[in-house]
């Protein structure tokens, strides 16, 4: 029985058409294969169809459709056989439908569509039934929902575009290689090879982008085959390459290889990082790390190598070398005068003038901030002396000559401390040690000298480092103590004040005077810290004791030349006085007069406002070598301190009587009061009253005194405080222990 679903508009079923020949049905022409003719067979084959499917007449009457038809357009079977399919259509969509058939019975070739139902993509397929002639008989229109396709299809073009978003915008140069040859080049890649398209580099194999030979020597081409086959079997590797830019100039890359399986093939993904300016970067650490930054010299630590491996081929061959280390002389006031700039240019000009002169075997290094070593090498075992002193005398009188550093001419000299190998050592370290204790030697005996290492100068240094070690260990376990020897008005005989006289524990009980240790303070720095202790001590001493009622109790507190010239000076003695509370004019500064007749204006400033706030100025050591006198008005000091060498002898010696009677009348002439120290007898203490001077201190009043033990000493000449207030304790004016 026929399926109501195949009929003809007459009843009959349709008619196919005649069959063209095998091999000669047209494109898109719908044939039926054998056996399967009949109008039960054609709608079977419909229905397998997963879409819908339908076949129509030119006018568009439906004479066969397949259930998905149906089904899609909600209507009965019944309904639709014989119906015209332009009168099932949408409205909005009939006119392009008719349109799209019209094209197929015009041209006789398929054609095909999209549309969207529903957030639905249909994709139609319409498809001419030919008569013998060529003519279309019918149509066969199949129409595919792709909806899932296309998403797919989307969503792989989004993935594609991201993917090739990702490689051509990032900074990473990334490459492809495909049959050994470049098949693809981000922007990135393109930039790092200073190519300006990429067809400049597609088609080129990795050889042609590197020298003939890699850093390790070996051969390019035979390394860059032995890393693929590496990447293939492992995978992935990563290895440093020299690569070449366009220009040919070579440069380091960090290559990162790994294998991708892409369509059947292996392709090579390589990611490069440019290291040129990381190597520069590490060059530039290992040079700082062994050159001075500033003179482009080597530095100590080169230096150090560098004699250490002269001294390995001197040993060798029996030879004979000299460590000299030179430094300038006063090149701080350099930078104190002219400033830091001024000073560097300086030490660069010092530096290639130094460089010049050298031979090709000999080395130059800049230790620190002023000092220089020179390593002079084959020198004559014989007599090497005599070219070791003729090179010092000629560096000597070239570093004499002028420096002209464009806004200055500076003048300068230096000290040269010298080492021989091997007898005065036989390793860099005691050569060095040596040749800077010959230096040490230099700049005592005075200006532009050299020295030669002598054994017995190790001596003096071991002192020396003895001593400022034990200062070291001194400021920091608190074992400096100041004592205070009375200063008595010899009218009166009332106390008027203390001398604050530093002493320095050592090694637990022995006790350093300043003689010991004042000349290696200051050499090492250590006046500096120690003199500003000194002054704060000193200070809250004096406090105290007028907080308990000694309140006229002046101290006296003496600074160093090095202390003097420090720019923080004023401000330690302004920040000790406020921490104390003491008023400015109980305290009295004691200067030399070889620092007054400097007459700098940092000296005259300083004296000044000291004045100014009230500070009180004594001139230490008075009459001992100089004869000016202008200082005493121009600095309006307030004492003369006469030195004890003139007032051991007033007695006996009619000559040095006459001369602190003179100085007394000058003080007395300028209103400034005097005292004598070394005071040890009582005749002379009655003499000096006679001859007119104020005060007095010494060993016949009492030795410099802890504050503990200057208040038993009071208590013992039943001397109290002169204002009490309240009945003062011990504890109140005495401070525990200094």
């Amino acid at each position: 029985m026929n399926d109501p679903r195949t009929r003809d508009p007459d009843g009959k079923p349709p008619s196919t058409g005649a069959r063209p020949a095998a091999g000669e049905a047209s494109p898109g022409q719908v044939l039926l294969p054998a056996g399967y003719n009949s109008p039960e067979s054609l709608i079977a084959i419909l229905d397998a169809l997963p879409e819908s499917a339908f076949l129509m007449t030119p006018e568009g009457i439906l004479l066969a459709f397949n259930q998905t038809l149906a089904e899609r357009l909600g209507r009965p079977y019944a309904t639709l056989l014989g119906a015209n399919i332009y009168d099932l259509l949408d409205p909005t969509t009939r006119d392009t439908r008719r349109q799209a058939f019209a094209q197929v019975l015009a041209t006789g070739r398929p054609y095909r569509f999209e549309d969207e139902r529903g957030g639905r993509i249909i994709a139609h397929s319409l498809n001419p039934v030919l008569d013998d002639q060529g003519g279309v008989v019918q149509v066969a229109v199949f129409g595919a929902d792709i909806t899932e396709r296309r998403r797919a299809e989307r969503q792989l073009e989004e993935s594609e575009s991201r993917f090739r978003t990702l490689f051509e915008e990032s900074q990473q140069a990334t490459l492809l290689i495909e049959d050994g040859r470049f098949s693809a080049a981000n922007r990135a890649a393109l930039r790092m090879l200073r190519l300006e398209s990429p067809e400049r580099l597609l088609g080129r194999s990795p050889d042609e982008l590197s020298p003939p030979q890699q850093p390790d020597g070996r051969s390019s081409a035979e390394k860059a085959a032995e890393l693929i086959r590496l990447a293939h079997a492992q995978g992935t590797c990563a290895f440093e390459w020299q690569h070449l830019r366009a220009d040919g100039v070579a440069f380091p890359a960090l290559v990162v290889v790994t294998v991708i399986r892409h369509q059947g093939k292996d392709l090579l993904h390589n990611v490069w990082q440019d290291l040129t300016e990381q190597k520069q970067a590490l060059e530039r650490i290992d040079y700082l790390v062994y050159h001075d930054a500033l003179t482009g010299l080597p530095n100590r630590v080169l230096g150090q190598d560098q004699l250490r491996h002269a001294l390995a081929i001197a040993s060798r061959h029996h030879a004979v070398l000299a460590v000299l280390h030179l430094d300038l002389e006063k090149f701080k006031y350099v930078n104190d005068t002219h400033g830091h700039p001024v000073g560097d240019r300086l030490l660069k000009a010092v530096a290639r003038r130094l460089a010049r002169e050298l031979r090709a075997a000999d080395r130059l290094c800049r230790l620190s901030s002023d000092e220089f070593m020179l390593i002079l090498t084959d020198l004559p075992a014989t007599e090497p002396l005599t070219p070791i002193t003729l090179t010092c005398e000629h560096l000597q009188a070239l570093l004499a000559e002028p420096f002209d550093l464009g806004s200055v001419q500076l003048f300068t000299t230096c000290a040269i401390g010298v080492a021989v190998y091997p007898q005065d050592g036989r390793d860099g370290e005691t050569l060095m040690r040596n040749a800077d204790t010959a230096l040490h030697a230099a700049k005592q005996v005075g200006g532009n000298g050299y020295c030669l290492f002598e054994p017995h100068m190790n001596q003096a240094v071991t002192r020396y480092v003895r001593i400022r070690d034990a200062l070291h260990t001194a400021l920091e376990r608190h074992q400096l103590v100041l004592h205070y020897q009375p200063q008595i008005d010899l009218r009166s005989g009332r106390m008027v004040g203390v001398e604050a006289l530093i002493r320095c524990w050592h090694q637990g009980s022995d006790l350093l005077l300043p003689d010991a240790f004042i000349g290696a303070a200051e050499e090492s720095g250590l006046i500096l810290p120690i003199g500003r202790w000194v002054i704060e001590e000193a200070c809250r001493q004096a406090a105290a004791w007028h907080a308990a009622g000694w309140r006229d109790l002046t101290v006296a507190v003496n600074l160093s030349a090095v202390q003097f010239r420090h720019p923080r000076i004023m401000a330690d003695v302004l920040a000790a006085l406020a921490a104390s509370g003491l008023a400015p004019e109980y305290l009295e500064l004691e200067l030399t007069e070889s620092l007054l007749l400097q007459n700098e204006a940092i000296v005259q400033q300083t004296v000044m406002a000291w004045k100014a706030k009230g500070i009180k100025l004594a001139i230490d050591d008075f009459g001992t070598g100089y004869s000016s006198l202008a200082y005493l008005k121009h600095f309006k000091v307030d004492k003369l301190k006469i030195d004890r060498s003139f007032i051991l002898d007033i007695r006996q010696d009619e000559e040095a009587r006459a001369i602190v009677q003179a100085m007394i009348q000058i003080a007395r002439s300028l209103n400034l009061r005097t005292i004598a120290e070394g005071v040890e007898e009582a005749a002379m203490a009655e003499q000096l009253q006679v001859m007119g001077c104020d005060e007095a201190q010494g060993y016949l009043y009492a030795k410099p005194l802890r504050a503990e033990e200057l208040f038993r000493w009071l208590q013992g000449r039943h001397l109290d405080p002169p204002e009490r207030t309240g009945g003062a304790r011990r504890g109140d004016w005495v401070d525990h222990e200094g």
